[in-house]
Parts: structure tokens; sequence; C-alpha cells
């Protein structure tokens, strides 16, 4: 649950964007982002049990994915209720997970840091091209240029260019 000032100031933050600046389609859109995130903070109020008690019923039918039975944190989304739940890691992963090629790791850490952060926003996080633009505040193309080079420095040490 999120506190009351917070709300609060998400609730002045949005009848400020609704004044004479609104013709900006950005600050329509936060207008639209702060209005379904309090609508689900209401939910979240009203249903947050009976949400719990939904998703520990429905986990097991997702592989891997479980509720806790003692769980009780439930919070706002845009598209509904999210429940705090634990996804299962198979043994065979975290071996995988052990067993990376060093010079793999080298050329990682060798990339400049906003490389390193598309490629991990990219492949562990699953954001998209446009997802990691906005949340890094570069364009798309820049996005893309970043993916690029850090996927050929990796190439590079996987297969050397000798080979």
């Amino acid at each position: 649950m999120i506190d009351q000032p917070i709300l609060q100031l998400l609730r002045d933050c949005r009848r400020l964007l609704r004044g004479p600046g609104l013709r900006f389609m950005q600050n329509r859109a936060t207008v639209q982002r702060i209005s379904s995130y309090l609508a689900a903070e209401r939910a979240t109020l009203k249903f947050g049990g009976s949400v719990i008690a939904h998703a520990r019923a429905n986990a097991n039918t997702i592989r891997g994915v479980s509720v806790d039975p003692c769980e009780d944190e439930v919070r706002p989304h845009p598209g509904g209720i999210q429940v705090k739940a634990w996804i299962l890691v198979p043994h065979e992963v975290i071996a995988l997970l052990h067993t990376t090629d060093p010079s793999i790791e080298v050329a990682f850490a060798r990339l400049d840091r906003q490389t390193r952060e598309v490629l991990i926003l990219s492949a562990r996080h699953g954001l998209s091209v446009e997802a990691i633009g906005t949340r890094m505040r570069i364009s798309r193309r820049r996005v893309r240029d970043h993916l690029r080079r850090g996927v050929e420095a990796i190439s590079h040490a996987i297969v050397p260019a000798s080979e």
C-alpha cells in the first residue's frame, strides 16, 4: 500500500497537469497514468484480500509460480492489482548461470556503462527498445546502437575473429 502523503501528491500532480498545459500529449499521458494508478490503489484497498485468494488459487496453473500461504502483500498496477509471488528457478538453470564463459564476462565488463545497462534491460528484464529508451531517456536509435555494439562485442568474445 502507498502512504497517504504520496497519494495526495499524485492527486495534486494530476490536478495541476490537467490545467492549461494539458494540450501537450506528454501531460495527457502522465495524467492518464496517474489516474489509472490511483484507480488501481483504490481497488487494492477495496479488493486486496479477495485478489490474494484468487492469486493463491490460480498460481498453481502457472508452472514454477506460487503465492506463499501467508502472503498479504499487494500493490496497485495500471492493469489491475499485483500480488507478490515466488518464481521457481530450476537447478538446471542455476547450474547454467554458474558456467558462463569467462571471456563473455570480460567482454561484458569492457562495455561502456550505458551499453551494459541496455543489454541488461533487454536480455534480463525483457524490455522493448521503446521502453528502454523511455527509461534511460535516450532515443530508440541510440538503444539499437547500444544493443548492436553489445551483441557484437560479446559475439567476438564467443567466436574470435581469427576463426
